[in-house]
């Protein structure tokens, strides 16, 4: 074994026991509020990542190809990523100030123009898909599971 799997071989036994701390320490909190009976409560989603980091661990201390094209990032790459993570911040933001709505649409609507790529896209179907995807969500969210989305200090 190179180097190279040897060190994604502990990428993947860390990711693993994080995975595991994660669901130990979700399985020891104690969770008083259920919107009803069969509410799964707060806890799911910790149990999701959990199991998820546990997977993708094990998924790369199984691979026997090792990660050879490791991410190098230029200026360029650094710029998209600042920029990326200040929208993400942006959002938070948004959903504080203006709410679900009106922030979900126009995060979606910047978050397709940044990952585009070199491609050409047609803004109209970006926005349209925006809007679509910002539906969908409330849908899913607030008539499916009875989700209080935000609603925003101004709005």
């Amino acid at each position: 074994m190179n180097n190279q799997m040897a060190r994604d071989r502990a990428v993947g036994g860390v990711l693993m026991m994080i995975g595991a701390m994660t669901a130990l320490a979700t399985k020891a909190m104690q969770v008083k509020m259920r919107l009803s009976a069969g509410d799964p409560g707060p806890k799911l989603f910790l149990y999701i990542a959990a199991v998820g980091l546990m997977v993708c661990g094990a998924g790369i201390i199984l691979s026997r190809v090792p990660d050879t094209k490791m991410l190098v990032m230029g200026k360029k790459q650094w710029g998209k990523f600042v920029f990326l993570f200040l929208v993400l911040i942006g959002y938070l933001l948004g959903l504080k100030y203006l709410g679900f709505i009106i922030s979900t649409p126009l995060a979606a609507f910047v978050l397709i123009y940044i990952l585009k790529k070199e491609k050409k896209i047609n803004l109209a179907g970006a926005a349209a898909y925006a809007l679509i995807l910002t539906g969908a969500l409330y849908l899913v969210f607030v008539k499916l599971l009875s989700i209080v989305l935000p609603r925003g200090l101004f709005f």
